[in-house]
């Protein structure tokens, strides 16, 4: 059973959901946008992290930030 890890951060444009899951990782990173929000979905070692933020946020950025922090432990 895949364990997951949410926590928020404080973007550009408002706050950002961070979203990590130990699964099979996503084979390449994709973006996801509609009117409201944008999203990001992207590998990480373990399992994959999924950002989600208001349309116009700076995902890329934020994604780089958090993997750079980020330690798995399982």
């Amino acid at each position: 059973m895949p364990l997951h890890c949410c926590g928020l951060l404080q973007g550009e444009q408002g706050p950002v959901s961070v979203i990590v899951i130990n699964n099979r990782p996503v084979q390449v990173k994709y973006q996801i946008r509609d009117q409201r929000l944008n999203r990001l979905v992207v590998p990480a070692s373990e399992g994959n992290m999924i950002l989600v933020g208001k349309q116009g946020e700076n995902l890329k950025q934020l994604k780089q930030l958090v993997a750079s922090r980020m330690e798995w432990l399982i």
